[in-house]
């Protein structure tokens, strides 16, 4: 950690090194967070996978996730889409109702809610299906449920196709218990 936290200017040119350095930050000394935050915004070409680590379980400071949803904001929504599944799993860590996270991804998908509002929410569902569920995940469902009103039916759609792919599967698992 020591090491790690002397050799800060040494490793901005080195994207991965970021994640790693803030995990030796020690966020209960006020000066070193300081630091932490300059150090944050000259690290050179931080990338959206470094960004979507810092959005993880091991970085609770809002500053560094903020940092992190900047960084996310500049995929246009074709690169973005890919990102969702992780992102819908970050918001289950995330540790505040209201986030730039969360505040994120509604704008985005208020914006574009074909491309990103309906695959978010089902990843949102997905995700809770696991049982872990956040208070800013729930928020995000709730909020998402209105901002996707316009395309509800596709919405409706897609899940009467779920359950009717389920019905079949059920159907046909019934059918090979009778076989035996």
């Amino acid at each position: 950690r020591a090491l790690l936290w002397k050799m800060r200017y040494a490793l901005i040119v080195e994207p991965e090194y970021l994640p790693i350095w803030m995990q030796s930050v020690n966020w209960f000394i006020p000066d070193v967070v300081s630091e932490a935050y300059n150090m944050m915004y000259i690290w050179k070409n931080v990338g959206y996978r470094q960004a979507l680590q810092l959005l993880d379980g091991r970085f609770a400071d809002a500053k560094v996730r903020s940092f992190a949803v900047q960084r996310l904001d500049e995929l246009r929504d074709s690169e973005l889409v890919h990102f969702l599944l992780p992102l819908s799993r970050n918001l289950h860590l995330e540790p505040f109702q209201v986030s730039s996270l969360a505040r994120f991804l509604l704008r985005r998908a208020a914006v574009s809610p074909d491309v990103i509002g309906v695959p978010l929410l089902w990843h949102i569902i997905g995700e809770s299906a696991d049982g872990a569920v956040s208070i800013a995940a729930v928020a995000v469902k709730m909020s998402l449920g209105k901002v996707l009103d316009a395309t509800k039916r596709t919405v409706q759609l897609q899940a009467a196709f779920i359950n009717d792919i389920e019905d079949a599967l059920e159907s046909l698992n019934l059918g090979d218990a009778y076989e035996d």
